[in-house]
This record gives structure tokens, C-alpha cells and sequence, in this order.
């Protein structure tokens, strides 16, 4: 899961170097020819001369790339973050408690009160990464509700401590 995370970044930090190129090359291009493509200078058939006057000024196209360029850092780092929070929240709450219930209860077999614990533990922390989990994928509309938006708020905040979500 994080070796898909870091290629994820590889690539959205590639086409990120790409686009800035480009970004850059056109803030060059800008600087030396401030006026733009004089079209009369170039002797062109009204058909090609009519695609050269479509394209819009330097400014225009280089605050487009600068946004997509923005977008394309900005997605590969949301998508890696995500990756590694689910992959802690994963290994945190679902992983940790299921190792517990099973090495533990097989070695606490003649302590009730104990192994009730550690049941009560582990399942606990299932049922509340459940919750989490059904939160983030609805995108907060757990949060909605004003009765559940209190009772929610601790698990919210361990939550978001362990997925890395601030």
C-alpha cells in the first residue's frame, strides 16, 4: 500500500516538473515578447492566421498552467497523505486489536475478567474505527447531527490524530 502511495507522488511530482516547464517557458517567452505574436509579421493564409489569433494572450495561458500545476502538487500530496492515514488507520484499528484477540485470549484462557478486557478492548476499537471510517468516507456527515456530533467528538479527535488528517 505505500509502495502505490510513493509511486502515486513519483508520478504526480513528474507531471507537476512537467507543467512547471512548461509554466516557465512561457513566463519567458512572456518577458521577451511583451506585446505577444504581432500577426502581421507573419505573412500567414487567413486560415492559419486566424488559429494564431485564437490563442489567448500569455497571461491568460500562464495563470491556467500556474492552477493546474497547483492542482497536480496538491492532489499527489492529498492523495499520498491519505494513503499513509489509512494505512496507519488500518494498522492501528483493525490490525492492533485482531493481533490482541487472537495471541491474547489463547493465553488468558483461565482469566475471565481479563480476557472479558481485552475482548471489550479490541471490539471496542473496532466498533469506533467503524464509526470513523463511515464519517470520513461520507465526507463528515456524521458530524451533521447535533446529538451524535458530541458524543462523536473524542473518537473524531483520536481519529484524526492517528490518520494524520489535521
Amino acid at each position: 500500500m505505500l509502495k502505490m502511495g510513493i509511486y502515486w507522488l513519483i508520478i504526480g511530482l513528474i507531471l507537476h516538473l512537467v507543467c512547471r516547464g512548461l509554466w516557465i517557458g512561457l513566463v519567458g517567452l512572456s518577458y521577451a515578447f511583451p506585446e505577444g505574436i504581432k500577426t502581421e509579421k507573419l505573412n500567414y493564409q487567413p486560415k492559419y492566421l486566424q488559429k494564431v489569433q485564437a490563442v489567448p494572450p500569455f497571461e491568460v495561458i500562464i495563470l491556467r498552467l500556474e492552477r493546474i500545476c497547483s492542482n497536480i502538487y496538491s492532489i499527489s500530496f492529498l492523495l499520498f497523505m491519505c494513503l499513509l492515514g489509512a494505512y496507519i488507520f488500518f494498522m492501528v484499528t483493525v490490525i492492533t486489536p485482531m493481533l490482541v484477540i487472537v495471541y491474547r485470549v489463547d493465553n488468558l484462557a483461565n482469566d475471565r475478567a481479563l480476557q472479558l478486557a481485552v475482548h471489550t478492548y479490541a471490539y471496542g476499537f473496532l466498533i469506533f474505527s467503524g464509526i470513523g471510517l463511515v464519517d470520513f468516507l461520507s465526507m463528515g456527515y456524521l458530524r451533521r447531527f447535533p446529538f451524535f456530533a458530541k458524543i462523536f467528538w473524542p473518537i473524531y479527535r483520536v481519529f484524526s490524530f492517528l490518520t494524520l488528517s489535521r
